[in-house]
């Protein structure tokens, strides 16, 4: 298990003083790490070899944007203080995007959090907070890359870990070799790598707009578009084969604000619905599988406020991983409609 669970950074690093001689500062350092460190060449080779670790960027959605690898997932964790509600939602996403992972095998259950690098700044605090909050409820397979994402535009460092030897001799890992070789026979796939979309400019001066870099495109940016994409008509909704039941409601925020919505039930979804930019239109928001919901709980003095609570249920076991706050007018309805097909689920 420690093996091959354990990233090869840490072993090289660390596995002299927690196995064979101690080192006091080595020891420190150990005892002060929330999780095991790994390294951007041991991150790189999982990328190209065998998908050993699921990366999660956890940088601002612009420095993400103009490059990142390939196969991350970006997690904004400055959701934790901004909206508690919405980073629980994109927690629940990457759990889920990773467990597809896990199933196509392009992936694994070993989590890497990657920030900007930069010490003590906003994005790699709000990291380990994120960090905490997985180790407390959902994995304990979880490393952070040291030196964050500039570390992969760096040349490889020697390890220090108090040994003249293994400072001086190469990384006994496989999967360097294989980085180290496919860097110097393709400095193309490693740009291909840091920035999939391989654009090293993110936007050029106005007066080069007749330039080859524009010729032959579009329009660039339309905001509309992509909204509108979205938007559905309540009616169109209400006609829709699967659908069963339509409420208007306010979700309940974590501080206790409230917001317009519909909550729509189908035969095996519950669906979030915020409302569209004319009236009589709609935005989804999220959708979760009936069968998710193992309870739903009113307030005494105000009935119509409604919480689901979803997770999974095992015997008399029961995990909740989330919840969602409502208050429905029509709460009696909803609930009856939610139970009755999720009895229908199980037949």
């Amino acid at each position: 298990m420690y093996s091959t669970r354990t990233p090869s950074s840490f072993k090289i690093s660390y596995q002299c003083t927690v196995f064979t001689e101690p080192d006091p500062k080595l020891d420190e350092e150990v005892n002060s790490l929330l999780c095991l460190p790994v390294n951007a060449d041991e991150i790189l080779a999982s990328e190209l070899v065998n998908f050993q670790f699921f990366v999660v960027d956890c940088r601002p959605a612009e420095q993400y944007n103009s490059g990142h690898l390939s196969r991350a997932f970006h997690l904004d964790c400055g959701l934790m203080l901004q909206d508690p509600a919405q980073f629980t939602t994109a927690s629940s996403a990457l759990l889920a995007f990773q467990q597809s992972a896990l199933t196509a095998k392009a992936g694994d259950e070993h989590l890497v959090f990657l920030g900007d690098g930069q010490q003590n700044s906003d994005v790699e605090s709000n990291m380990m907070m994120a960090v905490s909050r997985f180790l407390q409820k959902h994995s304990k397979f979880i490393s952070v890359l040291v030196g964050g994402y500039p570390s992969f535009h760096q040349d490889p460092q020697p390890e220090e870990n108090g040994s003249k030897e293994l400072a001086l001799e190469p990384s006994p890992n496989k999967l360097d070799s294989i980085k180290t070789n496919l860097k110097t026979k393709s400095a193309s796939l490693m740009t291909y790598i840091y920035n999939p979309s391989n654009q090293e400019t993110k936007h050029i001066d106005y007066s080069k707009r007749g330039s080859k870099l524009y010729k032959n495109t579009g329009d660039v940016f339309c905001l509309e578009d992509d909204e509108d994409e979205n938007v559905v008509n309540l009616k169109d909704l209400e006609k829709q084969s699967d659908t069963i039941h339509l409420a208007a409601c306010q979700r309940v925020g974590e501080t206790g604000l409230l917001s317009p919505c519909y909550l729509l039930v189908t035969t095996s979804q519950l669906v979030l619905l915020y409302p569209g930019p004319r009236p009589g239109t709609c935005l989804p928001s999220s959708s979760r599988h009936l069968s998710s919901i193992v309870k739903i709980t009113s307030k005494k003095r105000q009935p119509e406020v409604i919480t689901f609570k979803f997770g999974t249920s095992k015997n008399d076991e029961v995990t909740i991983f989330d919840m969602d706050r409502f208050f429905i007018p029509t709460a009696g309805k909803v609930t009856s409609v939610v139970k009755l097909q999720i009895e229908k689920l199980k037949e």
